[in-house]
């Protein structure tokens, strides 16, 4: 009697147990091999009335807690936890668990990021390996420093008005100054993760507005690399303005010695080109789509407003890296060959990651004309009509209320160029690490 009592005395205890806490394995599912720090976000479910405390999820790896910021994402009818999100900086190659119930607590996050807001609307984020200076009326960083122990290395000098557009009529506009009324919204503001969303109009000098840009910059603690999400919103009619160039421009102190260029589909070449000129560029202008059949890549140089072919390739890589000498700076565009025409250039504009690439000879241009010359090309104007009907070039096609979205990696480096740590860090920004 006694032992079955005890036994089920064990069973109660045991039972509550588990319906107190839980724990389970995270899997990370990485192709870069990446062995260094690298913000990532766990998406967590849970069964409906399970858990209703996000403070009761934490993350561990080898027995001890990893530092993270867990936010609600969805919940059940009952106000229960449905999916959690998880962001917490580690190396892809770590063993995570989550543990939760009424008997987890999460600690405090011991090194949080910095939010510090000026009086005019400007702000400055600090990441502890990264500071980040905004004015009020750009979009982009103003300046940037690395944090390298107690010093401070400059990267980013007068770069908040870098993004920019031109259009056909070869007016440059840009999201910057006080008519492109500046909108700031801080989508996550957490110990770990910040997410802001910055919005304007792009202005020319003579104050007209061609569109609207919505950038979303994504910040983790412990690291210096920043997400960039950026949307071009067209607010004209289409078959009056369009654009011949547009992308965001990060203006850096001086320009680097040597630019390391990612070729082939998974990136794995590379090549160095010493940047003696104006510029160095990656730019894919062709790349087999619809009814088009060519590849067509290279690498430049621009001297004298002049540019050169350094060498010619059929597929680009997603990054380039600039090597400043006591720091680098890597751009990842994810897929930008088949997103063509794409361009990352380095020089004395900075570092540049351009969604519609001037230096294609295309226009992004959503005429009937256009589109049936540049992508459809001369089996669409073949295909059966009824009598009298006009040709498919000849419709007219307003793209005003439509948008284009790109994602970017702005990833600088202490010190000089280290192949394998630039290959490996680029590769998970361009192939995302998910957890």
């Amino acid at each position: 009697m006694k032992t079955h009592g005890l036994l089920s005395f064990m069973v109660f205890l045991l039972l509550s147990f588990t319906l107190r806490a839980g724990e389970f394995l995270l899997n990370v599912n990485d192709v870069s091999g990446l062995d260094s720090p690298w913000p990532m976000i766990a998406s967590i479910p849970f069964a409906e009335g399970e858990l209703k405390d996000a403070s009761a999820i934490r993350i561990t790896s080898g027995g001890r807690e990893v530092p993270s910021q867990v936010d609600i994402a969805a919940t059940w009818y009952d106000g229960s936890i449905r999916w959690a999100l998880a962001g917490f900086t580690g190396s892809p190659q770590g063993k995570y668990r989550v543990e939760y119930g009424e008997r987890v607590k999460r600690g405090a996050y011991p090194n949080p990021l910095k939010i510090i807001r000026q009086a005019d609307g400007g702000f400055t984020i600090d990441t502890g390996a990264a500071v980040y200076q905004f004015d009020s009326d750009k979009l982009l960083p103003e300046n940037g420093w690395l944090v390298s122990g107690n010093r401070r290395i400059q990267i980013l000098k007068g770069s908040g008005a870098g993004v920019y557009l031109v259009d056909n009529s070869g007016r440059t506009a840009k999201a910057a100054g006080q008519a492109a009324e500046i909108e700031n919204r801080f989508i996550k503001e957490g110990p770990g993760r910040v997410v802001v969303k910055r919005s304007g109009w792009y202005v020319t000098e003579t104050g007209e507005k061609l569109a609207k840009a919505d950038v979303w910059l994504y910040f983790s603690a412990g690291t210096p690399y920043v997400r960039i999400t950026h949307s071009l919103l067209f607010t004209e009619d289409t078959n009056k303005v369009w654009f011949k160039d547009y992308g965001l421009e990060f203006k850096t102190p001086d320009k680097p010695s040597e630019v390391y260029c990612a070729v082939g589909d998974n990136g794995e070449e590379t090549r160095k080109t010493a940047n003696m000129g104006e510029e160095i560029f990656l730019l894919q202008s062709e790349y087999p789509h619809f009814a088009e059949r060519e590849y067509k890549a290279v690498i430049g140089s621009c001297e004298s407003g002049k540019d050169s072919v350094v060498e010619e390739m059929k597929v680009a890589g997603d990054w380039a890296y600039g090597d400043y000498g006591n720091y680098g700076i890597s751009i990842v565009m994810p897929w930008l060959a088949e997103r063509y025409p794409k361009e990352i250039s380095f020089g004395q504009r900075g570092a540049r990651a351009v969604f519609w690439s001037g230096r294609s000879g295309k226009e992004l241009d959503f005429r009937g004309t256009t589109l049936v010359k540049e992508y459809w090309q001369s089996w669409a104007e073949k295909g059966p009509r009824s009598p009298g009907a006009e040709k498919l070039s000849a419709f007219e096609s307003n793209a005003a209320g439509s948008a284009r979205t790109h994602d970017i990696w702005f990833l600088p480096h202490t010190g000089g160029y280290k192949e394998d740590v630039v290959k490996k860090t680029a590769m998970a920004g361009s192939r995302q690490v998910l957890v």
